[in-house]
């Protein structure tokens, strides 16, 4: 109504986001039309100010979302009630008329004809995103456009999709009427209803320090904006006491960097990648405590106030931190080396990311640059004492060994955390001790905080692993487990450098479960079959009765990880059959089942390490009885598995059904 100002979007705001959120707003509007037409309707704020550069221009602060997605409804309401006319030729008299004078009406509203500062035929709103004003100019403004709307122009998907649903829902309601004058008397009472009802406080700023002030402060609970633009918006403020040409060149450098961050982290494919990554980041090297989501803009903005940090340097940093996250994500370190228990982690523990933060400080000497010159009381100029910050003075990137331990205790945690079903809030709970420790160096006080996670899941892991039952109902736990096995041996028997074990040569499609008992004999009682019968007294030893023996089946011991083609092979093999394919098979322990040690890749063993290795983690080969595997060939390879377990894991997992005098090394 007024004719004093038109609305611009400036450089530094954030594109047109709105989708499900323009939805939302018309369906709330639409109950509010339906339920209370004669009542005020109030939807949030638009914050600008007015430069001296355009007088009549309302530099939008917060507000555009809202703006653009008005705009686009108005447009698409001009398109809807000329496309009643177009498609009604018949229409006359009163009818026409008010069809007319609706469809002039619609078109008034995106203009201003004569501004009061003398200007003439201004757009309602303009934007300085390049491709937005052309989808305007080209779509909105243009009275006869010859083609529909479209996102030709760079980042206008979400202006298309908004543009063609307040399109959807004119069609919406009015469809419950095929006559006109109905349709265009339920047309004009609610865009009459959203032009005088639906409300807005402009707060128009003195100027725009105080209008970002106050974006500040209407936003700082996090409602209508992320948590990711609330930072961004954070970093900008710091040249809020800048001039506007200032702000708007140091603003657009910030963007651009953010954009970049952005566009890397997305390309990792993980929900909700960027607020993922700027938890991490500020978790690995700002804070001491654990920060939750809705304290993130509080505690950054304490830490901005307190150290003066200059956006730019904090920036440069991130965006380096963020091409380490991505590699951390793809499971390789510093180097872009993979980085096998990570690999296993995402292969079988992919929920659990808490431990990145502790990755990221593995990798990098910290934010220095971002700090150089700021640890100082800014009043007095005197060197802070005991900052929390000082640990960038002595902060290094670890080594490749060191980083590999890290990430080797991270899947030990997480896996014993998974197989007892504590979850991870131990771990996460413990992030903050585990950072801090790692920033000043300190791999004793890091290592001592994970042995209390894994001493405090012990005795429950060790249980569920040796439990038929459960192991039986958890496929992952087997494929990790074995899998795991097949690892860990590999490392122990070969030169004991990572780089002779590959992520390809572990886990992918060709590798699967072998049962050493076969499955068949499962079938007894009622669902017995004449194979299961007869499978089962060809291969059970006299000394142990039926059901004893087929509880074997699925005891941990019993599993192991074998070639597809081969496995598909044994199915209906005799023990002396399965026993030759084992020993020859690609699997260093399906070898160990039939030798003492692993043949074919002579140039990756050294032969007395490898011995020293196998003596140390208690292997013992398999000799059959009488033809036969027994119940004391599958516990003893059980031992192995659970002195290699113990070893990889850090703690001594015991065997219970185990007897000692079975083993030539106990």
């Amino acid at each position: 109504e007024q004719n004093e100002f038109v609305y611009f979007i400036p450089e530094f705001q954030r594109k047109v986001a709105w989708k499900a959120e323009f939805n939302q707003l018309l369906d709330d509007i639409n109950e509010e039309f339906k339920n209370n037409p004669n009542a005020f309707y109030y939807i949030g704020s638009i914050i600008s100010f007015v430069s001296d550069e355009s007088s009549y221009q309302k530099q939008v602060i917060d507000g555009q979302q809202r703006l653009t997605s008005f705009v686009l409804l108005f447009r698409a309401y001009f398109d809807f009630v000329s496309d009643l006319k177009k498609s009604n030729k018949n229409i006359e008299g009163p009818t026409l008329e008010d069809l007319d004078r609706e469809i002039d009406m619609a078109w008034d509203i995106l203009f201003k004809s004569r501004m009061s500062s003398g200007e003439k035929d201004q757009n309602i709103l303009g934007t300085s995103d390049t491709g937005g004003q052309k989808f305007l100019d080209a779509y909105i403004y243009k009275k006869n456009r010859q083609k529909e709307v479209a996102s030709d122009y760079e980042d206008t998907t979400e202006q298309e999709f908004i543009y063609y649903q307040a399109l959807d829902f004119f069609k919406k309601l009015t469809s419950e009427t095929t006559v006109i004058p109905k349709k265009l008397e339920l047309l004009s009472k609610f865009i009459t209803y959203v032009l005088t009802k639906v409300k807005v406080a402009d707060v128009v700023a003195e100027d725009f320090k105080q209008a970002f002030t106050m974006f500040e402060r209407m936003n700082g609970r996090g409602k209508g904006l992320s948590t990711t633009d609330l930072f961004k918006y954070l970093l900008m403020a710091q040249y809020s006491d800048e001039t506007i040409e200032s702000f708007r060149i140091k603003s657009n450098v910030l963007l651009d960097k953010w954009e970049d961050i952005e566009n890397n982290v997305n390309k990792t494919n993980r929900a909700n990648p960027l607020l993922q990554f700027l938890q991490h980041h500020l978790q690995a090297w700002y804070w001491e405590g654990k920060v939750a989501e809705s304290k993130l803009i509080d505690k950054s903005r304490q830490i901005f106030d307190k150290y003066k940090l200059d956006p730019k340097d904090f920036l440069d940093f991130m965006e380096t931190d963020s091409h380490n996250w991505k590699k951390i994500i793809k499971s390789e370190d510093v180097d872009g080396d993979n980085v096998l228990d990570l690999q296993f982690k995402s292969q079988f523990i992919s929920k659990f990311t808490q431990y990145i933060p502790t990755l990221l400080i593995a990798m990098s000497e910290g934010p220095k640059e971002v700090f150089e010159g700021k640890l100082i009381d800014h009043e007095t100029g005197i060197a802070l004492e005991n900052d929390r910050f000082e640990y960038l003075d002595t902060k290094e990137v670890f080594g490749k060994e060191v980083y590999r331990k890290l990430s080797s205790d991270i899947v030990s945690v997480a896996f014993m955390y998974q197989v007892t079903g504590a979850g991870f809030n131990d771990y996460e709970n413990a992030l903050p001790k585990l950072a801090i420790a790692l920033r000043e160096n300190k791999l004793d006080d890091y290592s001592n905080e994970i042995q209390k996670m894994v001493k405090s899941q012990k005795s429950g892991f060790e249980t569920l692993i040796q439990d038929v039952e459960y192991l039986k109902e958890n496929r992952g736990v087997r494929h990790f487990l074995f899998h795991m096995f097949e690892k860990e041996v590999k490392e122990g028997i070969r030169k004991g450098s990572y780089e002779y074990v590959t992520g390809s040569e572990m886990y992918n499609s060709e590798t699967s479960e072998e049962h050493i008992i076969p499955k068949v004999i499962e079938k007894t009682g009622s669902d017995a079959t004449e194979n299961s019968i007869n499978k089962l007294k060809e291969i059970k030893p006299e000394n142990i009765s039926n059901q004893k023996y087929v509880n074997l089946v699925w005891r941990l011991g019993n599993l192991v990880a074998l070639w597809n083609t081969t496995n598909k092979s044994l199915s209906d093999k005799t023990p002396k059959e399965k026993m030759s394919a084992y020993k020859n098979a690609e699997e260093y322990t399906a070898q160990l089942i039939y030798n003492n040690g692993v043949t074919g890749d002579g140039d990756k063993q050294d032969g007395e390490s490898a011995r020293k290795f196998l003596k140390s983690m208690h292997h013992n080969k398999i000799e059959l009885e009488d033809g036969k595997f027994t119940e004391n060939h599958i516990l003893l390879r059980e031992h192995f598995m659970l002195k290699v377990f113990s070893k990889k894991f850090g703690v001594d997992l015991k065997h219970e059904t185990f007897k000692k005098s079975l083993c030539k090394h106990c």
